[in-house]
């Protein structure tokens, strides 16, 4: 079968999302067909020279990505719809109107069996015929092929590397902050070498993190997923909007306001893919206790840790127990890697099966070249990226002398230069884009260009606001300019109300979707909580006399990022912020 996959790659991901997302060509036994910028395709796709359309979890449904007329042709189109969707605690109903728009008919999730109905219930989802649970990565094949000597010396005995999730996702996210700052104390007062952190910038990729897992020990873990499942999106949007208000709310404080009742009354606890590697390299998994999809058990694959660290002194001895510790290390490795029950050929053979179980003999139409579909989207829509077996290569353009870029430059530390030269090594392209649309922005438009010039010449402003901040405000403030004004070109459509607190000086955006999607975006005026022209004269006198002192910016009601088109017709990604709110 013809089979096209729909997603989200740029080459610069996390190894689970190339791994996942190749691992069907490399082995599947039907023919794909890639497109990993979704943004190229438009009301003249033909869809209907594909078998089965894939929508891979790492394309944002809820996103402006696709196209409304995009997503009423695959919508019409006679191909199956499969959908493998991650990150499932969040906007649940959202979700569950968008498959029942795209016609989504076999669903693979991460959810376990027996709350299948609660999430993607047949009344709402009525073209849905099954869905099937599975992990959120499976072990690639460089990683079978791992050869570790787990009696070599290691240079640290404990190591961990996470990011701290919001707070929306309860007990269960806080966890990979727990672990962290628990061990980070026990290490140092054990004598234990680490090295600890659930810091964005001290995150690893690629070789840099398989380096990290041979030079480790022992590795912290916790279960992947959460123990809230925001099924409307309103506790997400209620925590990340208070967040923005009040930046030093503690953990405790949001979570009894908004999302106590509800916390582990509904659970998402699976396996993060970062188990397996680990096993790979017969690190000793050392992890909070959870249910681990049912596939690991403790003080058989890992050490567990009681949730409220009571057994932490037999954890402590445990760990200084090297022949213990190389028990658990060759069991994980025996079970998860060498048994090859969790490895991506096993999975893809499994994915086959059912979907042969949905869908009968391949269309008889005309056959796709997969020279001419490649070649089409390199000179028409500048896709460099071109799938080789489980990886892919990427074709002479700017795209290559970017990764070239990232790759000369990947071992450089993180956080030693600032936020901009992070930004400029990890993601050049991303930079280049917003760095130049910025600038225009800020040399072209005159009360931004008052703004830039003031920075540029008040050091005081300088040391209060980053260079990378300044590019990001401009930005947003473009965007919600070209809102007010009905002149933004955007793929999804908004509307921004406005209301003044002048007490706090706090000034709320608020974004809301045109009531006809077709409309043009901003002609729906605006609107305030004290009343129009009265308001907008205060907020105008407010601003003039430098007593506004935040202004937030809620966009999460649409999406966490924008698309749109500032400059001409190219179209750029801009992410609004953590859970869609600008502050």
């Amino acid at each position: 079968m013809k089979i096209l996959i729909l997603s989200a790659f740029d080459g610069g991901n996390a190894n689970v999302i190339r791994d996942y997302l190749f691992s069907f060509r490399a082995h599947s036994r039907h023919q794909y067909y890639y497109v990993f910028d979704c943004r190229i395709l438009d009301a003249d796709t033909d869809f209907a020279q594909f078998d089965v359309i894939l929508i891979f979890w790492s394309l944002y449904l809820l996103g402006p990505d696709l196209a409304e007329a995009v997503r009423d042709r695959i919508r019409r189109a006679p191909a199956l719809k499969v959908l493998f969707l991650q990150d499932e605690y969040r906007d649940v109903r959202s979700m569950n109107v968008v498959m029942s728009e795209l016609g989504v008919q076999v669903m693979f999730t991460c959810v376990a069996t027996q709350d299948h109905e609660t999430f993607y219930p047949k009344a709402l989802v009525p073209t849905l015929e099954a869905t099937y649970t599975v992990l959120p990565g499976y072990v690639p094949t460089y990683l079978e092929a791992v050869s570790v000597d787990p009696r070599a010396p290691r240079s640290l005995d404990i190591g961990y590397r996470s990011r701290e999730v919001p707070y929306y996702l309860g007990d269960l996210g806080r966890e990979k902050r727990i672990i962290a700052d628990r061990f980070d104390v026990i290490a140092r007062e054990q004598g234990f070498r680490s090295d600890i952190s659930v810091r964005e910038r001290d995150r690893l990729y690629g070789r840099r993190w398989l380096d990290f897992l041979a030079a480790s020990r022992c590795v912290l873990g916790s279960a992947s997923g959460a123990s809230v499942v925001d099924f409307t999106g309103a506790i997400r949007r209620n925590c990340e909007r208070h967040l923005s208000l009040y930046p030093d709310s503690i953990y405790e404080d949001v979570k009894q306001r908004f999302f106590a009742a509800v916390d582990w009354r509904v659970v998402i606890d699976t396996v993060s893919p970062r188990t397996f590697e680990a096993a790979a390299f017969r690190c000793t998994l050392v992890q909070h206790e959870g249910g681990y999809a049912e596939i690991l058990d403790p003080e058989r694959h890992y050490i567990r840790v009681r949730r409220d660290y009571s057994n932490i002194q037999d954890v402590v001895d445990r760990m200084r127990d090297r022949a213990y510790c190389q028990r658990l290390a060759e069991n994980a490795n025996r079970d998860l890697i060498a048994s090859r029950l969790y490895s991506y050929q096993t999975f893809a053979a499994q994915f086959d099966r059912r979907l042969a179980a949905h869908i009968g003999r391949p269309a008889t139409h005309r056959p796709v070249s997969a020279l001419k579909f490649y070649t089409t989207n390199f000179i028409k829509h500048r896709q460099a990226i071109v799938p080789r077996g489980d990886r892919f290569t990427v074709l002479p353009s700017k795209k290559l002398a970017l990764d070239i870029w990232r790759r000369c430059l990947s071992r450089v530390p993180r956080g030693r230069f600032g936020a901009v030269i992070d930004r400029l090594i990890d993601n050049p392209n991303d930079f280049f884009v917003k760095a130049y649309t910025s600038t225009r922005i800020g040399l072209g438009v005159a009360p931004l260009r008052a703004l830039v010039a003031q920075y540029l010449t008040d050091p005081r402003l300088r040391r209060q606001a980053s260079c990378d901040g300044l590019m990001n405000d401009l930005l947003k403030l473009d965007i919600v300019r070209r809102v007010r004004l009905g002149i933004l070109r955007a793929r999804q459509p908004f509307q921004l109300s406005v209301d003044f607190d002048a007490g706090a000086g706090l000034v709320m955006l608020t974004s809301t979707p045109l009531g006809d999607r077709n409309e043009v975006a901003g002609k729906g005026g605006s609107r305030s909580a004290a009343g129009g022209s009265v308001v907008r004269t205060r907020l105008e006198e407010a601003l003039q006399r430098g007593l506004v002192k935040l202004i937030v910016w809620d966009h999460s009601a649409l999406s966490l990022e924008i698309v749109y088109a500032p400059i001409g017709q190219k179209w750029i990604t801009v992410g609004i912020g953590r859970g869609g709110i600008h502050r």
